[in-house]
């Protein structure tokens, strides 16, 4: 009898603080995962595609640029342009360009993105795009688990391309820059007191 070897990247925690926890479960894919509770409002009615302007309006510190395009309740192209954070390193400056597919239940809504490619969106400031290159997601999952009317678990699995280089200390950077993003969101709901 054979052995077989089987490589299996080894799935690692590279950031948890203020509830938010961050895994690296492969190379060049994330897990970003945290819980939202607030007793004051019905959370199951924010969890639509609106919810990305409340992240980039409480976050335009780190975002530049942002359109959102609602096609349908479930459909939207979103264009999310990042501040240029890493100049002084000569790492170009990036944007996001997805297209994002929403699919709900009673238990659950999980909004499935995809980068679009070899095109400038319509609303985008044309200098940001000159100067930017696209940030190669290949899949982005964000999963909005429902524990009750007043908390969810959300789970973010983020997939980059395989030819993405991603330097250690970049990563090290990007880790503080989306758990910054994600603890606002977070904070911003859980603070938040009229009834939706």
């Amino acid at each position: 009898m054979t052995s077989v070897h089987v490589t299996q990247y080894e799935q690692k925690i590279i950031h948890q603080k203020n509830g938010i926890v961050i895994k690296l479960l492969d190379k060049n894919k994330y897990e970003l995962s945290f819980e939202i509770e607030n007793n004051n409002i019905i959370l199951t009615k924010l969890i639509n595609l609106h919810l990305m302007r409340v992240i980039y309006e409480v976050n335009k510190d780190i975002f530049d640029d942002f359109s959102l395009d609602i096609y349908s309740d479930n459909e939207a192209d979103i264009y999310l342009s990042f501040k240029h954070f890493f100049e002084d390193l000569g790492f170009p400056k990036r944007y996001s360009l997805l297209h994002v597919n929403m699919h709900s239940d009673t238990n659950s809504a999980i909004f499935t993105a995809n980068t679009i490619y070899n095109t400038l969106h319509k609303n985008a400031n044309v200098n940001v795009n000159v100067n930017s290159t696209i940030l190669p997601i290949d899949n982005l999952q964000i999963t909005c688990n429902i524990v009750n009317a007043h908390k969810i678990k959300i789970v973010n699995v983020i997939t980059f391309n395989t030819s993405f280089e991603i330097p250690g200390f970049v990563e090290k950077m990007s880790v503080q820059i989306f758990n910054k993003i994600f603890l606002r969101i977070k904070q911003f709901i859980e603070n938040y007191t009229n009834n939706v």
